[in-house]
């Protein structure tokens, strides 16, 4: 049978129990009342979570990236002076890439000079050994180069091309609040989005440059402190 709020339990629960009290809560007995919290906590169970929402707004923002670099994609349209046929024939440029992936830049720049200086095919294996968001960013973009290399720049062998550019830029950035318990401040969230720029050029890759070693960075500096000259002196 239902009765109202106890005074013992009115003492215990302090202003709880005074605002159950004015409203006119009824209860049962303290089995009832235990019940009350446990509801709370089945309902704290029940809502998903800051985090899972979080995720759940950070994954929309996956599959709006475009092709559209500005002034990098329109190279691809640019006319050059014919050239001597002593100087032979101007190989193929393919300016490509992909504007606002939702990857940070720090971890794709990484990723980005891995393939620089390679053959397609080389960077692409490479690629496939990666388990990282950003080297299958990448891959694709490669794939993408390649194949629209051969059908409207005249490239006849796909193979025969090489990664002559690769950097990232940042994009934007969408800040949220990260609320925290004890009545701390929210933190601030950053959701990053990155811009990759790639330029494939026909013929093989260059050959790496020699290391230099410490014997040779000391000569070096050496002979620019000899070069030194004084300046405005007599």
């Amino acid at each position: 049978m239902a009765t109202t709020v106890p005074s013992f339990l009115l003492r215990c629960c302090g202003t709880l129990g005074k605002l159950m009290q004015n409203s006119g809560y009824i209860l049962g007995t303290c089995s009832h009342f235990r019940g009350f919290h446990q509801s709370a906590h089945v309902l704290a169970l029940r809502d998903p979570g800051q985090h899972r929402r979080i995720r759940e707004q950070a994954q929309q923002h996956v599959n709006k990236w475009h092709r559209d670099l500005g002034e990098w994609t329109d190279k691809n349209e640019m006319l050059y002076p014919p050239m001597n046929p002593e100087d032979g024939i101007r190989p193929a440029e393919i300016y490509h890439g992909r504007a606002k992936i939702r990857y940070p830049t720090k971890k794709m720049i990484h990723v980005s000079c891995l393939v620089l200086n390679m053959n397609i095919d080389e960077a692409i294996s490479k690629l496939d050994y990666i388990n990282n968001k950003g080297a299958k960013i990448i891959r694709e973009v490669l794939l993408e180069a390649q194949e629209l290399a051969v059908k409207e720049h005249n490239v006849e062998f796909k193979s025969n091309l090489h990664v002559a550019t690769s950097f990232t830029s940042r994009h934007s950035q969408i800040k949220f609040p990260i609320f925290r318990a004890a009545g701390r401040p929210p933190a601030i969230g950053h959701c990053r989005f990155a811009n990759y720029y790639v330029m494939l050029r026909e013929g093989p890759a260059p050959l790496p440059e020699p290391k230099i070693t410490a014997l040779d960075s000391a000569l070096e500096y050496v002979e620019s402190l000899r070069r030194r000259t004084i300046r405005d002196g007599l």
